[in-house]
């Protein structure tokens, strides 16, 4: 028998308990900046109720990895739980990707429009996909979808400068992007990393210096790029990304409940 599920919304949202003691100030939901993305591998509807009874006060974006949208039974009753809970939902932008090789965008749109999706996700990491075609429908879908865009690409052999960088940052933004991700792949290993998962010092700094950190999303799937980018931006740096498993620990490094990140936001007072 299938799952269903929850009737009603979660448990209400975790309150910091500033009486007990000084935590670092956080952005609230519905955030702009601040924001935890949180991928989710197919989990089941039973799977993501459990998640969002004790997290979803830390999640504002799901994204459905890779091509699970399509692949992972009982779509329409999980997305349902993740609205319950006011969370959007969207697809790995590889199913876009797919969509302009085959020339079947048109039954790709319509796919996620008829499961509720409200954000689409447009990246060019798997397939080549020319410049002035990807701005052009970062503007064309800007008219119904709030729009995510990627910069970068997978695996560490092809590099941008960090000219390259922040220009692709910024013409994406002026097309209409809500926000861009500096892309790291689902293994940390590209883009602001190092095939040993070390952060690129410069990249990060070379881009933050000239891109205001609220409009871009660093993807960080691991623990130490995580924390590394929360203790340099702060604790309202935008992540994605973020395992399902994960997240609770990615808002103990916000707020400095960590050994990652306890030195950086609470100092002796003795």
């Amino acid at each position: 028998m299938p799952d269903e599920p929850p009737k009603g919304r979660p448990v209400p949202p975790i309150e910091l308990r500033s009486d007990v003691l000084d935590l670092p100030t956080r952005t609230r939901k519905p955030r702009d900046s601040g924001l935890t993305v949180v991928v989710d591998a197919g989990l089941g509807v039973r799977a993501t109720a459990d998640l969002l009874e004790t997290a979803h006060t830390y999640i504002d974006i799901v994204k459905l990895g890779w091509g699970t949208a399509l692949i992972t039974s009982g779509l329409k009753r999980k997305i349902q739980v993740y609205r319950l809970a006011d969370i959007p939902v969207y697809v790995d932008g590889i199913l876009l990707e797919i969509a302009m090789l085959q020339d079947r965008l048109d039954s790709f749109l319509k796919y996620i429009e008829d499961h509720g999706i409200t954000v689409v996700e447009i990246s060019a990491r798997s397939v080549d996909i020319e410049r002035a075609r990807k701005l052009e429908l970062i503007k064309r879908l800007t008219e119904k979808f709030r729009v995510v865009s990627v910069v970068g690409f997978l695996g560490s052999q092809t590099m941008l400068t960090i000219d390259e960088w922040t220009s692709r940052i910024q013409e994406e933004l002026a097309a209409g992007a809500w926000k861009v991700i500096v892309s790291g792949g689902e293994r940390g290993t590209s883009g602001p990393y190092k095939s040993n998962r070390e952060v690129r010092i410069g990249v990060v700094e070379g881009i933050t210096q000239v891109i205001p950190p609220p409009h871009i999303i660093f993807e960080a799937p691991h623990r130490k790029q995580q924390a590394w980018l929360v203790r340099r931006l702060g604790a309202n740096v935008n992540l994605a990304n973020v395992p399902h498993d994960g997240v609770v620990t990615v808002e103990s490094f916000r707020l400095g409940l960590s050994t990652d990140t306890l030195p950086h936001f609470h100092k002796n007072k003795r």
